[in-house]
């Protein structure tokens, strides 16, 4: 194992993936090792004092820390006040960003006169128990002038598409499925169920709320 640490000259661990043994071990053969998407447990009871100990330990092996945002930083830095703390943001979300940006996958919607002027509500990765609070709460919201949505199911198999479908159609509405849409492009449609995958962090570029 000290042979492969030696191989290395930096090591990162992100969020809350800390092995502490691991991280020792790189310490003691002088690799810098830095965590990033850094944040603490909320303040609650003798269990977030317990935490907050917890933290400060093993925030203390790290030779800097980038925290998801500026509260989060000055937090850490005032728990461990001799460790390098700079706020640089939370990947997860500059991913969906960087992603959503892409427009080459979905060129063909960005261009369609169908999605120009609405107001466009984006559902993404939805769960049967959230489409059971959700879709109640969309079919007032598409009753609305100009308003439609894009619905993507955490899972598209067939039979969940084709429920999701039928829900809408229904509630008196257009849905169609993307894969459908594609093959004949149309304006006659008031929700898309996404029925592929790898698509939703692009998707959300379109929406005006997600």
């Amino acid at each position: 194992a000290s042979d492969v640490y030696k191989r290395q000259s930096v090591a990162l661990v992100v969020r809350h993936d800390i092995w502490p043994n691991h991280v020792r071990a790189l310490r003691q053969e002088n690799i810098p090792v830095l965590l990033v998407d850094a944040s603490l447990p909320p303040r609650r009871g003798l269990a977030g004092t317990l935490a907050r100990g917890l933290y400060r330990r093993l925030f203390s092996l790290f030779s800097a820390i980038c925290a998801i945002s500026r509260e989060e930083a000055e937090a850490i830095s005032r728990l461990v006040p001799g460790t390098r703390v700079e706020a640089c943001g939370d990947t997860r979300y500059d991913q969906v960003v960087r992603r959503a940006r892409e427009l080459a996958p979905i060129r063909d919607l960005v261009n369609h006169p169908s999605f120009k002027n609405i107001d466009l509500i984006v559902l993404g990765s939805t769960w049967p128990s959230d489409e059971d609070v959700l879709f109640p709460a969309l079919v007032p919201c598409l009753k609305r002038p100009h308003t439609r949505a894009i619905v993507c199911p955490h899972e598209p198999s067939e039979d969940r598409v084709l429920d999701i479908v039928e829900y809408f159609r229904q509630a008196g509405f257009r849905p169609v499925t993307l894969s459908t849409w594609r093959q004949r492009p149309t304006d006659d449609w008031d929700v898309i169920v996404v029925d592929s995958v790898g698509l939703l962090a692009n998707l959300y570029a379109l929406g005006q709320v997600a």
